[in-house]
């Protein structure tokens, strides 16, 4: 996992936002009439998730067990 990058409560702050993030956050609060969820936290944890997938299968060119996998993994989670 060389590379990933630690989750810093900033990042998860509308103060943290670009112009363009704050004009996206705005737009969509006034459109849906809820404040959209940040993504990047669900990024991250998708990263481990794949990794985790592809570990648990054993196989990184069988996408079908890999997708198997993801799911045994989600599973877990309940």
């Amino acid at each position: 996992m060389e590379g990933v990058r630690d989750l810093r409560p900033t990042e998860l702050t509308l103060l943290s936002a670009t112009d363009n993030g704050t004009a996206y956050h705005k737009n969509f609060t006034r459109k849906f009439g809820i404040a959209p969820s940040p993504s990047y936290p669900y990024d991250h944890d998708q990263t481990y998730a794949q990794k985790d997938a592809l570990e648990a299968a054993g196989d990184v060119d069988d996408t079908e067990a890999v997708a198997a996998a993801l799911r045994g993994l989600a599973r877990k989670e309940k």
